[in-house]
């Protein structure tokens, strides 16, 4: 994630990491945003001890459109395995029934997770954003997603065709 104290952007190291050798450097001195984030694996008791992000390689984040999946780039496919795509999946079906997603974050990439499939969408630009749907058909919901670009709000890179609900 980006840290604007250190002006460092999300898909890097921060600068004061040491991956391997136990973390923050400047821990007792890191600025107030770092003091002040919380992986949602340490207030949640009910995740087990394989979403622990040394170990998954993963941080997992709510913010209000749903949950983000931060993945440590060295892992791009750590999500994918079980047992976390299937719960992946599991809280996507309940965050679509909220009207949110759940998305998967590799540096730029984002990838949303839909009760019935998954969806990469590719390489995002600050300002872009997300909308997941919903369509009725005979064999019952199809989901879809689509990029909402930042400078031109009105084109979409979309997969599937479905009347849009805003969820970003």
């Amino acid at each position: 994630m980006g840290i604007a104290a250190f002006e460092k952007q999300a898909g890097e190291w921060c600068r004061h990491c040491a991956p391997g050798r136990g973390g923050c450097k400047i821990y007792d001195t890191r600025p107030e945003e770092c003091r002040n984030f919380y992986c949602n694996w340490l207030l949640r008791p009910d995740l087990g001890p394989e979403w622990r992000p040394l170990d998954c390689k993963m941080i997992l984040l709510v913010y209000p459109q749903g949950l983000t999946v931060h993945v440590d780039p060295d892992f791009p496919d750590t999500w994918r395995k079980e047992p976390y795509h299937r719960q992946l999946q599991l809280w996507a079906f309940k965050a679509w029934q909220a009207r949110m997603h759940v998305a998967v974050w590799i540096k730029r990439r984002r990838i949303i997770i839909l009760p019935d499939r998954d969806i990469d969408l590719g390489e995002f630009d600050p300002g872009d954003r997300i909308e997941v749907s919903v369509q009725m058909t005979v064999l019952g919901q199809t989901w879809s997603a689509a990029r909402i670009l930042a400078k031109h709000d009105t084109s979409k890179q979309s997969i599937g065709a479905a009347p849009r609900i805003n969820t970003a």
